[in-house]
C-alpha cells in the first residue's frame, strides 16, 4: 500500500513538472508521422517508385542492346586489330609471294617492323596538328609561369629597393623639369 501511494505521488509530481523540451518525447510530439526521406508513405509513391525502378532497368538493357555507333566501331576495330591477317587477304598474299613469313620483320635484311603500324583515329573536329599546338602553348605558359615565379623569389635587399625607388623618383623629376622647360620655351617663342 505504501508503495502504491509513493508511485501515485511520483506520477503526479512528474505530471506537474514543466515539459522537458530537450528530451526525445518533445521531438516525438512535434513529429507525429515518420518523414524520413527514404520511406514510402502512400500507394502512389510506391507505384511511382516501382515504375521508376522498372524504367531504370529497361534503360540499362536498351543501352546494352543499342550501343552508339562509335562504340560499335571501336569494338569492331579492336576485334580486327587483335586477330592476325589470314591467307585470303590480298596484301598478305603479296607479302608471302615476296618471301615474307608470319612473325618475321619486314625488309630485305629483316630488320624492319614486326608489328603493324598502329592506327590513330581522329574523331574530334579539331584540325590536324591541333593537339601539338595546344601542347606547345601549354609548355610556353608553364615556362612563363616558372620565369615569373623565379623573379618573385628573387630576394632584394633593402638598399637595392631604396636605390631603385630613388632612381625612379629622380627620373620622374627630370621628366617633369623637361616638360616645364619645353612649355617655357614654347611660351617664349609665341611671344
Amino acid at each position: 500500500m505504501f508503495l502504491q501511494l509513493a508511485c501515485e505521488i511520483s506520477e503526479n509530481v512528474f505530471e506537474e513538472e514543466e515539459f522537458d523540451y530537450m528530451s526525445d518525447n518533445f521531438l516525438a510530439e512535434c513529429v507525429k508521422e515518420d518523414i524520413r526521406p527514404g520511406l514510402i508513405h502512400s500507394r502512389t509513391q510506391q507505384r511511382n517508385h516501382n515504375i521508376h525502378k522498372k524504367k531504370k532497368v529497361t534503360d540499362e538493357e536498351n543501352k546494352q542492346q543499342n550501343k552508339p555507333q562509335r562504340v560499335v566501331e571501336a569494338e569492331r576495330r579492336e576485334e580486327g586489330l587483335s586477330s592476325a591477317i589470314n591467307d585470303g587477304n590480298k596484301g598478305f598474299a603479296l607479302l608471302q609471294k615476296m618471301g615474307y613469313k608470319p612473325g618475321q620483320a619486314i625488309g630485305k635484311t629483316g630488320t624492319g617492323r614486326v608489328e603493324p603500324i598502329p592506327i590513330a583515329l581522329k574523331s574530334d573536329r579539331g584540325g590536324l596538328g591541333r593537339e601539338a599546338a595546344l601542347r606547345e602553348i601549354a609548355a610556353e605558359k608553364l615556362a612563363r609561369r616558372k620565369r615569373l615565379a623565379a623573379q618573385r623569389e628573387k630576394v632584394t635587399s633593402v638598399e637595392d629597393y631604396r636605390a631603385r625607388m630613388i632612381k625612379k623618383a629622380t627620373e620622374r623629376n627630370i621628366k617633369e623639369d623637361l616638360r616645364k622647360s619645353q612649355k617655357a620655351c614654347e611660351r617664349l617663342d609665341n611671344r
